[in-house]
Parts: C-alpha cells; sequence; structure tokens
C-alpha cells in the first residue's frame, strides 16, 4: 500500500451581501458565498449529481480526489480518494444516474456515492477472469493496484451510464462494470488499440476502436453486450470528433462530416479543400425546441475556418441554414452550440446569439482587446457571459448578463458582477443557484441576482 499525504482544505463560509461598488457605474463587487481552499494544486473540478442537489468533483495534485457540497462548499468525503496521476472523470450520459459518479485513470476505475455521506463505492484495477453477478467476486474498494506500468493494460475509454460503468482497454477487451458492484455485466474481445472512444445513446453504445490503423466501429446494446458492427467502407482515419445520435454515429474530419447507420454512409458533408471544419471544442449536438425543420428536429451546428456557421438536420444532412460572421478577418470559434432556441456562438473576444429557427442575429456583443471570452451560460432569459480582464495589475473576471428580450440587441447589459481575482483561473461551472469559479489553488461560489 502506499503511504498518503493528505492536503490541507480549508472551507470559508460568507455572510450574504455586496461590497459597495468603487468601481464604474453597474458595476457589482460580489463576496463569495463560501470558498473552498486546497494546499494542492487544483488539476480540475467537475459538477456531479442531480440538478438541484449538485456536487462537485474535484482532483488535486497527488491525484486526491474530493466531493464538495455546491451549496454549502463542505467537504463531504472523510478523506480524499487517492487516484493514480492523469485520473479523470468519466463522461456520463444524461440518463447516467445521479447518485454515483466515476473516475478512471490509466490502470483503475473508480466508483463514488456522491452521498450523505460521500464515499468510495469500488475500484477496479484488475478485471475478474470470471464474468456475472453470480460468480465474479466483489472488488475489494481498498485494494490499490500494483504492478509495472510497462506491463499493466490500460484503459484508454470510459463512459459513464445508467447501468454503471463502459470501459475499454488497451488489450482490447470492451466490458460493463456494474453500478453497484464494480463487478464485469458482460465483456466483448476485440483488437488491441491504443485508441477507443464509447458513446451513450439512450440504451444503445457506439465504441470507436482501431484495427491494424483501421477505424472500427460497433453499435452495443448496454443492458446486454450485444455487438453489432457498423460498415465504415473507405473509413479510414481517425475522426477529431464524433457523436451518437438517435439517426446513427456522426463523425468530424477535418473537411468532412458524415453520418453512418449499421448498413454504411447515410449522408456525407464536404467542405472546400481550403476551409477546415473546427471539430473538437466547437461541435456539438443537441435537439433544439424549435427549427426550420419543426420542432424537435436534432441538428447538428459547427464553425469553420472561413468564418461560417452551418447547421444541419442530422437525420438528412440537409442545411437547415449556414451563415458567415460578419467579421472582416474569419472568426477562429471557441464554442459553437445550440441552446434551445438559440445558437450560442463565441470567438476569443465576442459571443454571436442566433436564433436557431431563422438564423437572425439577436445580439453581437464585442469585448475589448484586452477582454477574453471565457464562457458563457443560460438561466431562462437570462445570459451569462463571462470575460477575463487582463489590462490591469491582476487578471480579473467579471460576469456580464443580459436579459434576451431587452439588452442583446444594444448589447448594453443589465447587470455587471466581479467575481475578484482570476490568477490561475481554469474554468467556470454553473449550478441553478452558483457561479462557481475555479482556480488552481481554489473554488469561490457566487450567487448572481
Amino acid at each position: 500500500m502506499r503511504a498518503a499525504k493528505w492536503a490541507a482544505v480549508v472551507v470559508t463560509v460568507v455572510s450574504f451581501g455586496s461590497i459597495a461598488s468603487a468601481a464604474e457605474p453597474g458595476w457589482q463587487p460580489e463576496t463569495p458565498r463560501w470558498t473552498w481552499e486546497s494546499g494542492a494544486a487544483i488539476e480540475w473540478a467537475e459538477p456531479v449529481g442531480d440538478a438541484n442537489d449538485v456536487r462537485l468533483l474535484v482532483a488535486t495534485r497527488g491525484a486526491g480526489l474530493h466531493v464538495v457540497d455546491a451549496k454549502s462548499g463542505r467537504s463531504l468525503l472523510s478523506a480524499p480518494i487517492i487516484a493514480r496521476p492523469g485520473v479523470v472523470a468519466a463522461p456520463r450520459s444524461p440518463d447516467g444516474g445521479t447518485q454515483v459518479t466515476y473516475c478512471v485513470d490509466r490502470f483503475q476505475a473508480y466508483a463514488i456515492d456522491l452521498g450523505p455521506p460521500a464515499a468510495l463505492r469500488w475500484r477496479v484495477g484488475t478485471w475478474p477472469p470470471e464474468v456475472g453477478p453470480a460468480t465474479a467476486p466483489a472488488p475489494d474498494p481498498e485494494q490499490v493496484f500494483q504492478g509495472d506500468p510497462e506491463q499493466l493494460r490500460r484503459i484508454v475509454s470510459a463512459h459513464a451510464c445508467a447501468e454503471g460503468l463502459l470501459l475499454f482497454r488497451d488489450d482490447g477487451r470492451a466490458a460493463l462494470l456494474d453500478r453497484a458492484t464494480g463487478r464485469v455485466r458482460w465483456e466483448l474481445r476485440l483488437a488491441r488499440s491504443p485508441t477507443a472512444r464509447w458513446h451513450v445513446c439512450g440504451q444503445t453504445a457506439a465504441l470507436l476502436w482501431q484495427d491494424a490503423g483501421r477505424l472500427e466501429a460497433a453499435l452495443v446494446t448496454i443492458s446486454d453486450g450485444e455487438r453489432r458492427d457498423m460498415a465504415l467502407s473507405g473509413e479510414v482515419s481517425w475522426p477529431a470528433w464524433s457523436a451518437l445520435t438517435e439517426y446513427g454515429l456522426l463523425m468530424a474530419h477535418a473537411e468532412r462530416l458524415s453520418l453512418w447507420q449499421l448498413a454504411g454512409l447515410r449522408w456525407d458533408f464536404k467542405t472546400d479543400s481550403a476551409v477546415h471544419i473546427l471539430a473538437g471544442t466547437v461541435l456539438r449536438f443537441d435537439r433544439a425546441e424549435t427549427t426550420t425543420k419543426g420542432a424537435g428536429t436534432a441538428l447538428v451546428v459547427f464553425g469553420s475556418t472561413d468564418g461560417q456557421l452551418h447547421t444541419l438536420d442530422v437525420k438528412t444532412g440537409a442545411f437547415a441554414w449556414s451563415v458567415k460572421d460578419q467579421a472582416d478577418t474569419p472568426a477562429h470559434w471557441s464554442l459553437v452550440r445550440i441552446d434551445d432556441d438559440l445558437l450560442l456562438a463565441a470567438t476569443e473576444h465576442a459571443m454571436h446569439v442566433r436564433s436557431v429557427a431563422t438564423a437572425a442575429l439577436l445580439g453581437d456583443i464585442v469585448g475589448s482587446p484586452a477582454e477574453r471570452l471565457r464562457d458563457v451560460a443560460r438561466s431562462g432569459p437570462v445570459l451569462s457571459l463571462v470575460w477575463l480582464e487582463t489590462s490591469g495589475p491582476r487578471p480579473g473576471l467579471r460576469v456580464d448578463q443580459y436579459d434576451r428580450s431587452a439588452e442583446l440587441a444594444s448589447g448594453a447589459p443589465r447587470a455587471r458582477h466581479d467575481l475578484g481575482p482570476a490568477e490561475s483561473f481554469l474554468r467556470m461551472l454553473w449550478t441553478p443557484d452558483r457561479a462557481i469559479v475555479v482556480t488552481r489553488h481554489e473554488l469561490r461560489a457566487y450567487a448572481l441576482r
């Protein structure tokens, strides 16, 4: 067993109220409702749990995992869970359950009860030889997996679902680990692959992997592991982005976006040779409430290097619309997503808000050269834009709030909130009643009104 050194964690709770503004008119310098400080550097933080009872899963340097209550800032674990370096939160589907969250590092998987009380439910480092709840022993949650890293089988992809945790190891074994016990419910044996990717849509999962450099994909029934291979004729390169939809598997390459079904290619969108799709962080799949194709149409939206925004019907590949950014130079999109009936598209210094139904520009909010747009969130009719200000002696964070019906067109926010210093800023987290600043050293929670 490894000796563990626990980093000190300090929680400061502050009473309600705001500091009197000494800045420009309209600013509201905010006092955090609580602050969670860590003696070890914060690597990442993710919101987990039920939407009305959000917990924060936090990883600190030294591979410590913490569970923090988003309302109070209290640590919910009696001691951090020690993982291996490189531990990450497993992606989850919307119906992936709320009381358990999962993490993986290169060699182990972890299931964490969110409580109360929060606790490590199980830890799996080696898969038992037998498969099934009747024969496979339950993993020991206190076991620390030992072995030569050069010889250990490495986890290369994971995805949480309601039934448990889907895994793929580099030796070609794919499995579903049971939510309650960590036992292997079913297992698939495929080609060895250093790269793999899981997606989940309802009760079906899609698995992408490589066999001798050739891209392979299969649809898997989550309940029993039934595998159906997809016909990917001529598709040889690894996609920059992919997503499983009810109509098939979307895959994006630099100059191509396509939908694949079991029988093969359903549709194929190609850009001009000099124009590349900006994949990865900017491609999103959502279901819009109101679109040109009728209520509930599934759309995929993406930006391209020529500054255009494109929206396609996922089922048919037909254009819903395509528009070009108004700037003189092509936009380098940092965020593109559909949020109900709005399309939000951001560059480093500007936010463009359009109607999904008509592509009409509803708002074009541009920051100064010293301001960088870091995030956007929507709560009802209110959009919150997070700006990182770099002009002063210390970087700071500001949130500008816009009411869609009034302020978007004018570009004048209804409220501005100063969220304090932003040294080592990592990201923002949003809950129904909190805006949480994550830096390398602390979490700060605000109630923006």
